[in-house]
């Protein structure tokens, strides 16, 4: 689940950036750049093919859209852009060069291979992308890789601290090349924007480990604790940005940034499923949204109806008007729809799932006996070790709810640990106070059942129905999450309508 919602985040920030400076409407001239270039002495180097310009600067930084040319055989090239902001990108597979156009500009270059360093600007922008690469060939922006390894080694507040002494490196090596070198307004601007942007991309990765519950962090840090920094960097996030509206890739980057930060909100807000919190959220989403093109909002707006159809389709149902307002393209409007029907049609259907028995969960003598001793009740079993983060934490967050769910006397709660610790599995439980039924899985056990489910991640789930069947497998089936709920109310149905039957 943590794998999917990341790769999930990942996705939605590339779709933003791509949404944001591929799309163009409009065949307006005056937003379409032209850089023009030529490879000295191209003889000597007539592999290279191709070239592109890579976007960075502004935004999260997920893949960088690249626009390409071919490479003519005396070594010149032609790219056009349309901007609608001033972007920086570096020239594929070039990495040493950096170009820095404003909406209209006309820049030409040429590249001398044989010359280290050896980047020749003519044009309009000549002084600023001069100045551009002397900046970046004399060092004054270095890359300190935000690894997780790193991440997994500090305290938050020895890391957070590791972070800011980065971004103050960075601003005062960026006075220094101010002082030394007096460029442009808007090229002093641009870099200020790089060093800004990049302390927000180490600020919510770092986020993003928290919320994954990674080793050396989760232990540290709680989940009010996790929703302070989420604020803390947010509030951040408007007064850094707000200092500098002159700018206009300033406003763009910050609706890209707060539009990130408000996925990763939204993991407290699916743990705490209140219609009012709820609303608030979406409310606050259109209003951020409202700061980006049309086209971004509709895509943001679609990210978070997709995300509330997955935690809870009556609050979809109930903020449904929000979306139908504020989502401008039909497309966009049809395929939220579509993704709320196959949502509905999912958790109100129930199949058996026929290519599993109830023999391949019989793994042990121990699982074998509590099975036979539940037969005709909801069968709810949870793989899990006690070194799985997700996996305690969620037996703890639901202990609750399992146990009214077990007062109704019609359903069984199977913990089936794992791992290489039998004892710290059973003082998890008692420490704990963890209701329902525990049982040890052998290493040979817990392979065997992990690989018959096609499940190699922790926690994952298979619920078995009242018939025997198995109806439910895989790591989205989290206790106390709608869907799950959903279909414990649906199999009690389905018992109830089966003893009313003649």
């Amino acid at each position: 689940m943590n794998y999917l919602k990341t790769t999930f985040l990942l996705f939605l920030i590339t779709s933003f950036l791509f949404v944001s400076l591929g799309f163009t409407t409009f065949s307006d001239q005056s937003r379409v750049s032209i850089i023009t270039g030529k490879i000295k002495n191209y003889e000597k180097y007539s592999n290279t093919k191709i070239v592109g310009l890579c976007a960075q600067g502004f935004g999260p930084g997920f893949g960088p859209d690249i626009k390409e040319a071919k490479v003519q055989s005396d070594g010149s090239f032609q790219i056009e852009i349309t901007q609608d902001e001033p972007r920086e990108f570096v020239l594929k597979p070039f990495f040493n060069v950096h170009i820095y156009t404003h909406p209209g500009d006309r820049v030409e270059l040429t590249i001398d291979l044989d010359n280290t360093g050896g980047t020749f600007f003519e044009g309009n922008t000549k002084e600023d992308n001069t100045k551009l690469n002397q900046y970046y060939l004399d060092g004054f922006f270095t890359h300190e890789r935000t690894s997780r390894r790193i991440v997994e080694s500090k305290t938050p507040d020895d890391f957070l601290l590791y972070i800011d002494s980065i971004y103050r490196v960075r601003q005062n090596l960026l006075d220094s090349f101010k002082s030394k070198y007096s460029p442009s307004n808007r090229l002093y601007n641009n870099l200020k924007a790089l060093i800004l942007n990049n302390h927000y991309q180490q600020l919510i990765r770092y986020g993003l480990f928290i919320n994954r519950n990674s080793p050396g962090v989760s232990k540290e840090i709680s989940g009010d604790e996790s929703f302070r920094y989420f604020n803390n960097v947010f509030e951040n996030l408007n007064k850094d940005f707000g200092q500098m509206t002159s700018h206009p890739s300033y406003e763009h980057s910050l609706s890209l940034y707060q539009a990130y930060l408000l996925q990763l909100f939204m993991p407290e807000v699916k743990r705490t499923p209140d219609l009012k919190e709820s609303k608030a959220f979406a409310n606050r989403v259109v209003e951020i949204s409202k700061k980006g093109k049309p086209l971004l909002n509709d895509h943001l707006l679609l990210s978070l109806g997709s995300l509330i159809i997955k935690s809870n389709l009556d609050h979809f149902d109930s903020l449904r008007s929000i979306f139908e307002k504020n989502i401008h393209s039909a497309d966009i409007k049809a395929l939220l729809r579509q993704k709320y029907s196959d949502q509905k049609r999912q958790i109100y259907s129930i199949k058996p799932l026929e290519e599993f028995s109830l023999e391949d969960v019989m793994v042990s003598e121990e699982v074998n006996r509590l099975i036979s001793e539940n037969k005709g009740k909801i069968i709810y079993i949870d793989v899990w070790a006690t070194w799985c983060s997700p996996c305690v934490t969620d037996m703890i967050e639901s202990r609750n709810s399992v146990a009214n769910e077990l007062m109704k006397g019609d359903m069984a709660v199977i913990y089936a640990g794992t791992g290489i610790d039998q004892n710290a599995c059973e003082k998890f439980i008692q420490n704990n106070e963890i209701p329902g039924e525990f049982t040890f899985l052998d290493e040979e056990a817990a392979k065997y059942i992990m690989n018959r489910f096609g499940n190699h991640a922790l926690p994952f789930q298979i619920i078995i129905s009242p018939q025997g069947e198995i109806v439910g497998k895989g790591n989205r089936y989290r206790f106390t999450s709608y869907e799950t709920q959903k279909m414990f109310d649906l199999l009690r149905k389905n018992r109830q309508n089966e003893d009313e039957s003649p």
